[in-house]
């Protein structure tokens, strides 16, 4: 998700908290392959290219 559409959820509300899972790339690619009906694998790729890993600044809870 990108940095500013973060921003954007939270001016439209404050109470908002994100989340944030940082899994391993080799266990996101092994996921959709058990689950087809949910995401090809195929489009791993341009997803984690467009991902913005919160920055220190954001208030994001992080679980590993």
């Amino acid at each position: 998700m990108h940095h500013a559409y973060r921003d954007g959820l939270r001016q439209a509300e404050s109470a908002l908290r994100l989340l944030y899972l940082r899994v391993p790339c080799d266990e996101l690619a092994r996921r959709p392959c058990e689950r087809r009906h949910f995401m090809p694998a195929s489009l791993l790729g341009s997803q984690l290219a467009t991902l913005e890993e919160p920055a220190t600044d954001e208030c994001v809870i992080e679980f590993r």
